[in-house]
């Protein structure tokens, strides 16, 4: 009798954590997440921090134990909601105990944790996702800058399809679901009284004057020399972030190429038009530039969004 009592008790903590409504922020490299982030972190009820590197990495292991393996496991008394506890306590620990302030609110920021949204979905059913956009062309511009690469188009063509495959992913995951929340980088630059405003609503918390002013309240923010844009949220938000200097300074720039390579562009409302001249410099089409046109027409056809 004393054993049953004893396993009920566990079984009302483990879902008392799967219910918890954490927030979990994503999005592509240098698309602004980090910022996103540490604006939540000034609100008296959010607790974000900075990237946990971790989890991601926990999260990719654990979908290795999918078919043969989990049947594996299986005979040594393993099975997939044992797994799923120990995987909730696992990141629930993590993001309460690592030295950060106490609050009612846990937040996880990564910028490829979206890619593991199901699964986060199934530990914790009452998670809220956040889908931090930029326009493509610019985060794979900022990507290459950062990582100091030569401003060449067959590389930010290859960037450029990363950025592509993360957000159509993102999206169909997200489509027809009220658990994710999309911030496009450039409407909390112009607008972030309104963006911010709308994000909070989604989470379901109050106004915070503090979220618009974060660059004045960083001594209760934790920041990680590892974030790239670590330097950048120390300062007020600066209208030029959103700038088109990739068209000047990628050598080659082809904006037929850019519109067949990332159809997001389109989907998520970002302008992809290009002028005539444009399409009489492109002559011929090869091979790779007629897949990427059929890839195109395809994606227009299928991909939907909110």
């Amino acid at each position: 009798m004393t054993r049953r009592l004893v396993l009920k008790k566990k079984k009302s903590d483990i879902e008392s954590l799967q219910s918890s409504p954490i927030i979990v922020i994503g999005g592509f490299g240098r698309s602004g997440t980090t910022l996103v982030r540490t604006m939540l972190d000034t609100h008296p009820s959010i607790q974000c921090g900075p990237e946990t590197k971790i989890i991601p990495r926990f999260a990719a292991f654990m979908k290795t134990y999918q078919g043969k393996l989990l049947d594996d496991l299986r005979e040594a008394g393993i099975d997939k909601p044992l797994i799923n506890e120990a995987a909730v306590k696992f990141i629930h620990h993590i993001l309460r105990n690592r030295a950060l302030r106490t609050s009612k609110r846990l937040c996880l920021k990564d910028p490829d944790i979206l890619n593991h949204m199901q699964f986060l979905r199934e530990l914790f059913p009452k998670a809220k996702f956040v889908h931090v956009v930029r326009d493509g062309r610019a985060a794979a511009f900022s990507f290459m800058k950062k990582m100091g690469e030569k401003m060449d188009f067959i590389r930010y063509r290859y960037y450029l399809s990363l950025w592509n495959k993360y957000n159509q992913l993102i999206v169909a995951n997200c489509h027809g679901s009220d658990m994710c929340f999309r911030v496009k980088y450039e409407e909390l630059i112009e607008q972030p009284e309104r963006v911010l405003r709308n994000l909070l609503n989604f989470l379901q918390e109050d106004w915070s004057e503090k979220v618009l002013e974060h660059e004045k309240h960083l001594g209760s923010v934790r920041i990680s020399r590892l974030e790239w844009s670590s330097d950048q949220i120390k300062k007020s938000i600066y209208k030029n972030s959103t700038s088109h200097d990739f068209e000047k300074m990628i050598a080659n720039y082809d904006p037929i190429d850019i519109a067949m390579i990332a159809p997001m562009l389109k989907t998520l409302g970002y302008n992809v038009s290009y002028s005539k001249a444009n399409l009489q410099e492109k002559k011929t089409v090869g091979f790779y530039d007629a897949m990427l046109i059929i890839g195109y027409l395809f994606d227009e056809m299928n991909i939907k969004i909110n």
